[in-house]
């Protein structure tokens, strides 16, 4: 700490107060990893946070990872194909804990200086990709190349260099071919003048739709093998595309065996190991996708192109995985195999197989522990998805549930607002029909009440005798031309005017408002002409009305013959019980309580 400059200082103690790390126990670990990160503070925090601090690559082990490389390559079994990477002149020993059993290809190593400060890139896998359809299009249009054009792709510019040369030199070499091919076929084959027959195919052979259509591996395979049913591995039934899909996504294992059709290895691979016990049962036990291709046929030509299958028999074995833990897993060939066959003995086929699964068992067995982390890491991440789209769905539907309830809320009180301002409409149009009536009696007292009937001619109307339930009596005259109505409307202006002797008139009596109490001014009647002088002055609210519908709080009663009233406009001359004279009881009803 105290060999710290003043800007490194400045750096450990803002690290320090992002991520409040264990001084007692992490201190020297994050001044190593400060110092790999050459003390710049976004990049160590990165690393910190992501663990990658335990296991820092400096200067100081850059050798010993590249021994561990070169012992690891150089320990691989001679069925898998041999790929060496040169080390760089440091070398130092290699650890023992790296398990030499398999070669994996296309190992590379990259190291740069930055910043004063040399970073290894971690090794990795060669990275499998899935192949191009254009063999789909190609499939019919494809023509055989001509024998004298099939040369080794890797000695293009050899071949460039031929054909300057005069074509008596390509005779000759031709002629030495024919002679000497025989005893030195190697020299002529990597002259590109001989082929083997599990060489990869320079085009696929049938390129027809119909022979594309009519391909069956899984028949091909039966057929050869003489076996059905569960003695087959599970071959895949589908396109290398859906399958490396599948495999990509489900985090399984892949594996990838290429042969030709046209040669006599065919039969020998699919004896010897693809429908072999062990074999089987190592792909049923491991769950493994198994992809068979006959590359003379376009889509397997193609992925033998794309994988560099350049001897057959081909396998690879393919996974998610990265080399050493250190890097993120691709989807990478973890091994491959050219010329599978090589290694067999036809003799010592049992210790052939037996080797060939011993080698991808340990290879299964170490990374296999990759996967099951990155299947329990997607099946938590796909857990934590259910859940928070659980818990969406829950939120929405609250909110669904909230929304509902706001909205029969509102309904509910807009219901009761539009009940309340029907009530309060009612309310006031009673109250304006209550002093509409009462303006109509008090016009009808004024017009009907007082007046002369001595002249009237006997058979000219009827005497009428009322008695209210409290023992009082008056008479009245009624013409033949009035009505019935005109016998409730004169009892309706009794009443009116004997309510006001009774009780006076104050001065908001005209409101009909009922506020009686708040009233200053008193108007007090002794006699029935002071309430009929009142009237005559009185201040109307509304027009005369006339048909205004009257509730009549009595009922008008015959005793002898017993007859009730009705109010209607029928002539009184046409009721028997009150023509030519009668007597009829006043006797309260109750309206105003039946309404109630």
């Amino acid at each position: 700490m105290d060999k710290l400059t003043d800007e490194q200082q400045i750096v450990l103690d803002q690290f320090s107060e992002i991520t409040n790390f264990d001084k007692e126990k992490e201190d020297k670990k994050v001044l190593r990893l400060l110092t790999v990160c050459n003390w710049n503070l976004e990049t160590a925090i990165a690393r910190y946070f992501d663990n990658d601090f335990p296991q820092l690559l400096d200067d100081h082990h850059f050798s010993s990872i590249y021994s561990d490389t070169q012992s690891f390559n150089g320990n691989t079994d001679s069925v898998f194909t041999n790929q060496s990477v040169a080390p760089p002149s440091n070398r130092s020993s290699s650890p023992p804990n790296v398990s030499p059993f398999f070669n994996p290809p296309d190992i590379s190593f990259q190291a740069s200086l930055v910043n004063a400060s040399d970073e290894l890139l971690v090794p990795k896998f060669q990275r499998a990709l899935p192949i191009n359809n254009k063999w789909k299009f190609q499939a019919g249009l494809l023509k055989p190349s001509s024998e004298m054009t099939k040369l080794n792709p890797l000695l293009t510019s050899l071949v460039f260099i031929l054909m300057l040369i005069p074509k008596f030199f390509l005779l000759l070499g031709y002629g030495l071919n024919r002679v000497f091919g025989d005893y030195a076929p190697h020299l002529f084959k990597f002259l590109g003048l001989r082929k083997d027959e599990d060489d990869f195919p320079s085009h696929p052979t049938h390129n027809s739709p119909d022979d594309v259509a009519q391909h069956d591996i899984r028949k091909y395979v039966a057929e050869i093998s003489g076996k059905e049913g569960e003695q087959l591995p599970p071959i895949y039934n589908g396109e290398f595309n859906s399958a490396f899909e599948e495999c990509r996504k489900n985090l399984k294992w892949f594996c990838l065996i290429l042969f030709n059709s046209e040669s006599s290895s065919a039969e020998r691979i699919i004896k010897e190991i693809i429908t072999n016990e062990r074999f089987v049962e190592f792909i049923k036990r491991n769950d493994v996708v198994l992809y068979l291709g006959d590359v003379s046929y376009p889509e397997a030509y193609e992925v033998g192109t794309s994988y560099r299958a350049y001897g057959l028999p081909y396998l690879s074995l393919i996974a998610n995985v990265s080399l050493n833990g250190l890097s993120y897993p691709e989807f990478s060939i973890v091994c491959k195999c050219q010329r599978l066959l090589d290694g067999f003995n036809p003799t010592t086929n049992n210790n052939s197989i037996s080797r060939l699964l011993k080698r991808l068992n340990r290879i299964i067995e170490k990374y296999e522990p990759q996967l099951v982390t990155q299947r329990f890491d997607k099946q938590e991440a796909e857990m934590s998805r259910i859940i928070r789209e659980q818990q969406d769905n829950a939120y929405k539907e609250s909110l669904l549930k909230d929304k509902q309830r706001q909205e029969e809320k509102v309904k509910k009180q807009l219901e009761q607002d539009l009940q309340i301002s029907k009530q309060l409409e009612k309310e006031s149009l009673l109250k304006q029909n209550k002093i509409k009536a009462k303006e109509y009696t008090i016009r009808y007292i004024n017009n009907y009440y007082i007046r002369d009937d001595a002249s009237w001619v006997k058979g000219e109307f009827t005497t009428i005798q009322f008695r209210t339930n409290d023992g009082k009596r008056f008479v009245r005259r009624f013409s033949k031309n009035e009505t019935v109505f005109d016998i409730f409307m004169f009892v309706l202006s009794k009443q009116m005017i004997n309510s006001y002797i009774n009780r006076g008139v104050y001065d908001n009596d005209s409101d009909d408002d009922g506020n009686d109490e708040e009233s200053e001014e008193v108007y007090e009647f002794v006699e029935e002409d002071d309430v009929l002088e009142y009237f005559k002055d009185y201040p109307f609210k509304y027009d005369e009305v006339e048909n205004i519908h009257l509730d009549f709080e009595f009922d008008l009663v015959s005793p002898m013959p017993r007859l009730r009233l009705v109010s209607n406009h029928d002539p009184i001359s046409e009721v028997k019980g009150i023509w030519p004279n009668g007597s009829l009881l006043i006797e309260p009803n109750d309206i105003y309580e039946e309404d109630d």
